[in-house]
């Protein structure tokens, strides 16, 4: 399995990865790649977010951008858009993937997908399977 670091903050109390391709073409960055010209705004607003995350944690978040979803799955939230993650030990979080929400409840599917993944992060992170990529364009 593989990840890649969001994003690096100076100052960063928590650091923020998210799934990835073995290029380092992460989940983040297929959301972006997927988005029209009127929602440039919101993602915008997720990289604001993920920002102010790993400065200064979820608290310092407000409910309607960072909140809890079932069983330890948290969901990041810039308008339409809704990414999942979730806590591993020291401060590191993981962006198990996104999209963009089309139907006023969160899908059963995309929740079970984020708990699929938990499971394989840990699975591979046991077994020393789990790596970590620099993207293409850094």
């Amino acid at each position: 399995m593989y990840i890649t670091k969001v994003d690096t903050y100076r100052g960063e109390s928590f650091r923020i990865f998210s799934l990835c391709d073995e290029a380092g073409s992460s989940e983040i960055d297929k959301i972006a790649a997927s988005i029209n010209n009127s929602q440039i705004k919101q993602i915008e607003k997720l990289d604001a977010t993920f920002e102010r995350m790993a400065l200064h944690g979820q608290r310092s978040l407000p409910t309607d951008r960072c909140h809890h979803i079932d069983d330890g799955i948290w969901q990041f939230r810039a308008d339409d858009i809704r990414v999942f993650w979730f806590y591993d030990k020291g401060n590191v979080i993981i962006c198990t993937h996104g999209f963009i929400k089309k139907v006023n409840r969160t899908p059963r599917k995309q929740i079970d997908k984020a708990k699929t993944v938990r499971a394989e992060y840990h699975s591979a992170k046991k077994e020393g399977q789990l790596t970590t990529v620099e993207e293409e364009n850094e």
